[in-house]
């Protein structure tokens, strides 16, 4: 496993405080209970960690677990 990976994992086990499977397998990260400006600070924490930088129109095309792994993994 991409050791970005494992630390996106560790943030978002954190932050959600849930089990990574949940995490994977919800549909949209609002069926996690977060809003517009929890995906926001989400993001803004997943730069840091990774030092990367996300567009802000392609913020809100990241709606789930796999869609934020797919771009991140293209910026890398």
């Amino acid at each position: 496993m991409n050791n970005w990976i494992e630390k996106i994992d560790a943030f978002l086990i954190s932050e959600l405080k849930t089990e990574i499977e949940v995490i994977k397998n919800a549909t949209s990260f609002t069926e996690l209970g977060i809003d517009s400006f929890g995906i926001i600070y989400l993001v803004q924490n997943i730069e840091s960690l990774l030092n990367i930088q996300i567009k802000d129109e392609d913020l809100f095309k990241i709606s789930n677990y796999d869609e934020l792994l797919n771009y991140v993994d293209s910026v890398q």
